[in-house]
């Protein structure tokens, strides 16, 4: 299981009650969407996950959104396009993983860190 490291200022809560919640979303999130992952001049890979990138996320996983965050499609907007209701919005945010890449770019092998900023 991962740790996932949280800034100082973050709801308590957050910090408590939800590291397996933020060790699933990893799971899900980590070696997907090489598409929205950046790589940053440190070396650092960060993915911002928004209102679109969570609804993307949740519609790829539908069984792991309802079993582990309580999240199901049933909202409906008026053109049709259906929707997550009780999303869990707390999982929005800057997710970063430190020790994948050197300040070369190069590929490393070693331990990672993991981080996540939750948006404010």
């Amino acid at each position: 299981m991962r740790h996932t490291e949280l800034p100082e200022e973050a709801n308590p809560y957050l910090k408590i009650n939800t590291q397996g919640k933020l060790d699933a979303f990893w799971n899900l999130i980590e070696d997907m969407y090489e598409d929205e992952w950046r790589v940053e001049f440190s070396g650092a890979m960060s993915l911002v996950v928004d209102d679109a990138m969570l609804e993307r996320v949740l519609s790829d996983n539908v069984a792991t959104a309802w079993y582990t965050f309580g999240a199901f499609k049933g909202g409906q907007t008026k053109g049709g396009v259906k929707f997550f209701l009780h999303r869990p919005e707390y999982l929005k945010g800057l997710w970063s993983i430190e020790g994948v890449y050197n300040e070369r770019m190069a590929l490393v092998d070693g331990p990672r860190s993991y981080f996540f900023e939750p948006e404010a």
